[in-house]
């Protein structure tokens, strides 16, 4: 499913040499929420990006593996920002149960959440510096 869904929308995403973009690292950051949690996260009392896709998989899984799919190995770092706490040990839980809780995705809190996309961008740059190509995730989506 995963495969199929990445398939469709990276298609017209190449980061094949080959294909003349050359592109060396690629730095993701997944959005995993803003100040205010949606009505849905709320009455479910877990991050949008845990509803299941199937009896197996949760969005956050889906992503996960599009973008492996997508990337590959010119993944230079994965960053997962929470606006919350409790959402920040939700997810650190979830990728250690998907057995991506090596380092293989950093889960760090937003500070400061109420800047909007390009203040978090910015201070993530400043913080710990991003690859040539950044790959933006809006985990409250489908892949």
């Amino acid at each position: 499913m995963a495969g199929d869904l990445a398939n469709h929308c990276f298609s017209s995403l190449s980061l094949d040499s080959d294909q003349g973009v050359g592109v060396s690292g690629v730095s993701v950051l997944f959005l995993a929420g803003g100040p205010i949690q949606p009505p849905l996260q709320r009455g479910m009392g877990f991050p949008v990006a845990g509803l299941p896709l199937d009896s197996s998989r949760t969005l956050l899984a889906a992503w996960l593996d599009a973008v492996d799919l997508c990337v590959g190995e010119r993944q230079s770092s994965t960053l997962l920002l929470c606006s919350s706490s409790a959402d920040s040990e939700w997810f650190s839980a979830e990728l250690r149960r998907a057995g991506r809780g090596s380092g293989s995705v950093e889960v760090r809190l937003d500070a400061r959440p109420h800047r909007g996309v390009c203040g978090l961008i910015a201070d993530t740059a400043a913080a710990s510096p991003l690859a040539e190509w950044l790959l933006l995730v809006e985990l409250n989506t489908l892949p």
